[in-house]
């Protein structure tokens, strides 16, 4: 589904710049910075990851109902 595909590049892009707001927080020696960026990169990537466990768990679903359909097939 091209939705979850969205969200993967989304969170994953998000995550990614949340890591780089940490890199630029710590060359300015920013350290409320920093903390705010480090929390976001954390929400950012169990984003992300939450994501990518939808989007293999909605793959095997579909290879299971799949599986199902040829199976009938196969006994009609």
């Amino acid at each position: 589904d091209t939705d979850y595909v969205l969200d993967l590049d989304n969170s994953e892009r998000e995550y990614r710049q949340a890591e780089n707001d940490i890199v630029v927080a710590v060359e300015k020696g920013d350290t409320e910075a920093e903390k705010a960026a480090r929390e976001a990169s954390a929400k950012a990537k169990t984003a992300w990851e939450n994501t990518k466990s939808a989007m293999k768990e909605a793959g095997q679903d579909t290879k299971e109902a799949y599986n199902r359909t040829l199976e009938k097939a196969k006994l009609d």
